[in-house]
């Protein structure tokens, strides 16, 4: 619970360095961090979904 909520509903996100965001989700029934994407902040986040 380090992070600010995330920008995807459900999700976290925490900057550990100032080029790079760690986006994260805490599972509900335990205590597991599932991390979802390493990107660097140059990258938009989340990516545009592409259309169809």
């Amino acid at each position: 619970m380090l992070g600010r909520p995330g920008r995807i509903p459900g999700t976290r996100e925490l900057v550990p360095h100032e080029s790079y965001r760690l986006i994260y989700e805490l599972a509900e029934a335990d205590d597991t961090v599932w991390i979802l994407a390493l990107v660097h902040t140059a990258r938009q986040w989340p990516p545009e979904r592409a259309s169809n």
